[in-house]
């Protein structure tokens, strides 16, 4: 997937470098009743990165301004 870029914001795919920035975000869901990531560590947490690296499913989303990713989103083809 290319990347998709405005002014403000950046929509792409995850990196490695994207560890501690994913960590503080799945640490901060830990026990979100939607998106909950119970006990999350940091170790646990490259695991979850490693689900994301190359998927065309989890895209990061970046501040332009920052370089750094500060949501997911997990997209799932539907039958129309």
């Amino acid at each position: 997937m290319e990347e998709i870029r405005t002014a403000r914001l950046v929509l792409r795919q995850f990196r490695e470098s994207d560890h501690g920035d994913l960590f503080e975000l799945l640490s901060q869901l830990e026990n979100d009743e939607f998106e909950g990531y119970p006990g999350i560590t940091r170790e646990s947490c490259g695991e979850h990165l490693l689900a994301r690296l190359g998927s065309e499913e989890y895209l990061a989303v970046e501040l332009a301004a920052e370089g750094r990713a500060m949501r997911q989103y997990l997209l799932r083809a539907s039958p129309v």
